[in-house]
């Protein structure tokens, strides 16, 4: 557990750090104030032993960060919509959330050694407010709600976990104090696969898992991959050349494992992390 860190750089964003990933979470949509602001909430760098997972093309030179991919990143928000609280009826209109800054509101460090609990680095933050009316007593109530975003590093992890909640922010208008909607994400990345190959998606046939890459069919055992597995059905996948896009089903809360591997590690990871959402689907 020795590797394992959390570096809170300010209002920009937090790097998890064990010893086989290093993870850069960025909370602002314009981190290099060039006017490029629509990276906000999403992992922008994932170094798995210290080759660039978000870059396959140019995994092997990490160090040379100004020649990869300006676009390359994951975990991304890219839109949340709300739901009455049986899931069914939407709530206004999406809320777009690549452009609109997070905060960080809680965090942890290591457990210490000898502790019962195993080693982990957290942090919590939340979305810019967004707004929708809710049906509340045969009447209408306008809500301001945050997306609360629980991410979690394990110490010998080459995955985060992460949960999703909806809060609705105090002083909200009376009778919506108990209100709890459904919400349904948009999980957005972008990978440099490389103009050859492109960027490769598979997604799980329980629809609840899916996987991008680079040229798979490359020995030994293809390249860089990251994988999504979450406990929401995938309502929509749509994918291009570099980018992919997961629209998920309306949940009142959502646990998500993001993943960070070979290809053909990603299997067996894939395997335990549905064992995982099939057992928090039960309970």
């Amino acid at each position: 557990m020795s590797g394992l860190q959390l570096i809170d750089v300010g209002d920009r964003g937090v790097k998890f750090i064990n010893d086989r990933l290093q993870v850069w979470f960025n909370l602002v949509p314009d981190p290099e104030n060039d006017g490029k602001n629509w990276y906000a909430g999403s992992t922008t760098s994932a170094l798995l032993y210290d080759k660039e997972i978000l870059d396959p093309k140019n995994a092997d030179t990490p160090w040379l960060y100004m020649c990869h991919d300006r676009e390359k990143r994951c975990m991304q928000i890219d839109q949340i919509q709300l739901y009455d609280s049986l899931g069914k009826g939407k709530l206004g209109q999406p809320a777009q959330l690549f452009s609109k800054p997070y905060r960080l509101i809680a965090k942890s460090g290591p457990v210490q050694p000898g502790s019962v609990q195993p080693g982990f680095i957290e942090i919590t933050v939340a979305s810019s407010p967004f707004e929708c009316i809710y049906p509340v007593g045969g009447g209408m109530r306008r809500l301001e709600c945050e997306l609360h975003r629980v991410i979690r590093l394990a110490a010998e992890a080459s995955y985060l976990d992460e949960e999703l909640s909806i809060h609705v922010k105090s002083g909200a208008e009376p009778g919506t104090e108990s209100v709890a909607p459904c919400f349904a994400v948009c999980y957005y990345a972008h990978i440099n696969a490389g103009e050859k190959w492109g960027l490769l998606v598979l997604s799980s046939e329980d629809a609840h898992a899916v996987v991008a890459g680079g040229n798979w069919a490359r020995p030994p055992g293809g390249v860089l991959s990251y994988g999504l597995v979450c406990d929401a059905r995938i309502e929509d996948l749509r994918w291009d050349s570099s980018s992919v896009s997961v629209l998920l089903s309306p949940r009142k809360s959502l646990g998500c494992r993001h993943l960070f591997n070979r290809y053909d590690e990603l299997s067996t990871a894939l395997d335990a992390a549905s064992h995982e959402t099939l057992a928090r689907q039960v309970a």
